[in-house]
């Protein structure tokens, strides 16, 4: 395969048959290797030719996918959702949701995803008016705000970021304001998995929770703390599966119900019920409707409140993202242990998605750090198959000068370990930093995503040029320290986890109060 004819000529007589098995995909990585030493006026011309001529039609959302995973040509992405029958099943739609929501969070071009909202909307509303021939959509009347519900798509471990989010919540919640607090765990991304075929979206699920169990939380300032989880079995959404959800609320005499991360038709079925407010450093519009939301202020723009207008959501509490750093470590990595001298200058970076947000912006940026300082190094942490060679010269591999750590244990001690925070341009990155500051680190970023709600304001830059003048200032000792001193200043005196949880426990009150006493 060594032009753009050929590389069409395979793809088509790969997505045409009936079920894509495991023979085929055996062969799309060896396509991808080919298309990557085709010109680049090869590759343009396999772009154009799928977007201006119908291809075989035998597995259309699965090819576009593919497409866009080998291109990174959004369009694609947009053929996928304007592909989208207007009637979708509940297991149809999280699929291409799921697939379209991750493939966006790392891509900066935007999408028009205005009909796949269209489609979620009547999905929402034909499943609420089914709901209420049953009497699901009887509204609850709260006198007081003492029996609360944490709404999770996926629980799994305290490194996992909305895990430490959901728990945090319930931990302050019970220990500061005497709420009752049940989270569960809706186990909500569970789908055949058949349309991502190169890039699956591989959401995990927690194999150690199952049913209802008292879950141990040692984080933070809560210590030996029991936290009650109730999971749904592993399975795709579907109208019995909100059914079940809604019973429990029922059974458990839910006075108020946080939806943590996007539950879709889930928590668009507890609208209207109980008092409700989304709280989650994600999507700052989300799909499904609560009485109140919780979203990062520096996200939310003049679009952003247009679209909330037309789809009716109300009522925005414009915040910092939540604060859950990891923790504060006590001792520091070995730098011996991973080959760097006590002398080194680190420079960490933290992902679990690094192939998807380094950038060859952010590349050139490493590299004139690198080139600045003898004893400069970068280390990369958070992706065990981070490939290197793919961004960086051999030489510097091989000194050790750029190094792949791979998936860590102990954010904090890595953090205590390093001297500064590099942040990619990414949509992502808030609470590594967060971990990142409280063990003494300053951060470097772009005015970009969730990460500018963590820094202050005269250090979020705007180009690229100002980013690695700034990275490299920090070198100088003096600097460091002062800077070092500025971010924790910032931090403690805006990122208040527990007045932020205060502010949603009072909403929740208001709310209840308000509309449903």
């Amino acid at each position: 395969m060594n032009s753009a004819n050929d590389i069409i000529l395979t793809i088509d007589l790969i997505f045409i048959e009936a079920k894509i098995d495991s023979e085929a995909i055996s062969y799309v990585s060896t396509l991808r290797a080919a298309y990557e030493q085709i010109s680049e006026y090869d590759k343009e011309q396999v772009i154009q030719h799928y977007l201006t001529n119908q291809p075989p039609v035998d597995n259309l959302y699965t090819l576009y996918f593919f497409l866009f995973d080998l291109t990174n040509n959004p369009k694609f992405l947009q053929k996928v959702i304007n592909l989208c029958q207007p009637n979708l099943s509940p297991q149809c739609f999280y699929e291409i949701y799921w697939n379209i929501g991750s493939r966006l969070f790392t891509n900066t071009t935007p999408v028009d995803t205005t009909p796949l909202r269209n489609i979620f909307k009547k999905l929402s509303s034909n499943l609420n008016n089914w709901l209420r021939l049953y009497n699901y959509k009887n509204k609850k009347n709260v006198s007081r705000v003492k029996n609360i519900v944490i709404l999770s798509p996926q629980i799994l471990g305290m490194r996992h970021s909305p895990t430490r989010e959901a728990f945090n919540i319930a931990c302050h919640l019970e220990v500061y304001h005497n709420c009752n607090v049940t989270v569960i765990n809706s186990n909500g991304f569970n789908y055949y998995n058949t349309l991502g075929l190169t890039k699956p979206i591989n959401f995990n699920v927690n194999g150690n929770l199952n049913g209802t169990l008292d879950v141990d939380i040692n984080y933070m300032q809560f210590k030996d703390k029991k936290i009650k989880v109730i999971s749904i079995e592993k399975q795709m959404m579907s109208s019995r599966k909100i059914l079940d959800i809604l019973d429990i609320l029922k059974s458990l005499d839910t006075d108020a119900v946080i939806s943590h991360g996007e539950n879709l038709l889930v928590q668009d079925a507890i609208f209207g019920i109980y008092p409700s407010i989304f709280a989650t450093t994600g999507a700052t519009v989300p799909y499904a409707h609560c009485d109140s939301y919780f979203v990062p202020g520096s996200l939310f723009n003049d679009s952003h409140r247009e679209l909330a207008s037309e789809y009716k959501h109300h009522d925005f509490m414009l915040e910092n993202m939540l604060v859950t750093p990891e923790g504060k470590a006590e001792v520091s990595a070995s730098r011996v242990k991973l080959g760097l001298s006590d002398d080194a200058f680190i420079y960490l970076v933290v992902s679990t998605r690094m192939d998807r947000e380094i950038c060859p912006d952010f590349v050139d940026a490493c590299n004139n750090i690198i080139n600045s300082k003898h004893k400069a190094r970068i280390i990369f942490a958070g992706t065990n198959n981070f490939n290197l060679a793919l961004h960086f010269d051999e030489t510097l591999i091989e000194n050790r000068k750029v190094l792949n750590i791979g998936y860590q244990d102990d954010l904090p001690s890595i953090s205590l370990m390093a001297d500064v925070y590099l942040n990619p341009k990414r949509t992502g990155g808030g609470t590594s930093s967060q971990t990142a500051i409280i063990n003494g680190l300053p951060v470097v970023t772009l005015n970009y995503g969730h990460i500018s709600n963590i820094v202050p304001e005269e250090r979020r830059f705007s180009q690229w040029k100002e980013y690695i003048s700034y990275a490299i200032e920090l070198q100088n000792d003096i600097f460091l320290q002062s800077e070092v001193d500025l971010f924790s200043t910032h931090f403690h005196t805006n990122m208040n986890s527990q007045l932020q949880i205060e502010k949603i426990y009072k909403k929740l009150c208001d709310i209840a109060i308000r509309k449903y006493s």
